[in-house]
């Protein structure tokens, strides 16, 4: 018996790698959001739309005859939304960045409360203005 092979187009082919490499029977083009389309366009069933990508280009979703999931790396999926046609599944990436996020406000808290921006200013214009920065919660005084 053989099985289908699932075609799936990536926003950048490095993913493939990254994810060590696609399960069988699937295989992927790359699809930046262009114009030109991939040779296997009558064939992908699913498609990751990339980052940016200007709303004017989601309406080739509807020319895609075998296509059944578009999976977006945002969470905010209303501007596609009216693109995707009936009976396509359209998954969003709610959570996917939540660490990363996290991670950069905690960065951003710490560097404001130790005055970096300042310190950066300074190193820019080749002076030195050494400052106190505000104490934090647990700092002793």
């Amino acid at each position: 018996m053989k099985i289908a092979t699932i075609t799936v187009w990536l926003p950048d082919l490095g993913w493939v790698e990254a994810m060590g490499g696609l399960p069988e029977p699937m295989t992927a083009d790359v699809w930046t959001g262009g114009d030109e389309l991939p040779d296997s366009a009558d064939e992908v069933e699913i498609v990751v739309i990339p980052f940016g990508m200007p709303g004017s280009r989601l309406a080739v979703l509807s020319k895609l005859p075998k296509l059944r999931l578009v999976q977006l790396m945002s969470a905010g999926a209303e501007r596609v939304i009216p693109h995707v046609p009936a009976g396509v599944t359209l998954c969003n990436a709610r959570g996917a960045h939540d660490p990363a996020v996290a991670e950069w406000i905690m960065a951003v808290i710490l560097a404001q409360l130790r005055s970096l921006p300042d310190y950066v200013e300074a190193q820019r214009t080749g002076t030195w203005a050494p400052k106190r920065s505000a104490r934090g919660p647990g700092r002793p005084r």
